[in-house]
């Protein structure tokens, strides 16, 4: 995992604190396999709409609520990222 690489003393040396992993959330399924991750976690919405989203991110095919709810699932588990933040471009 890239978040290895970067913390590694060896390698690149930052701190995991000092790390934020940005991602569209391509599907509910692949949010829940960052359990375990120990860095930050950022979500670039785009858009709120689902309509524009798609527009944006063409790729979408989950709606903000089914990608909510999978981060919602992570964040609770107790084992989710270190920290949380939601990007929104205006």
């Amino acid at each position: 995992l890239a978040v290895e690489t970067l913390s590694d003393l060896h390698r690149m040396g930052f701190a995991r604190k000092r790390i934020q992993i940005s991602t569209v959330a391509p599907s509910p399924a692949q949010i829940l396999e960052l359990e375990g991750l120990r860095c930050g976690l950022v979500w670039s919405v785009h858009s709120a709409s689902d309509f524009l989203r798609r527009q944006l991110v063409p790729t979408s095919r989950y709606s903000m609520v089914e990608l909510r709810n999978a981060f919602a699932q992570l964040l609770r588990s107790g084992n989710g990222p270190d920290r949380f933040m939601v990007a929104v471009v205006m």
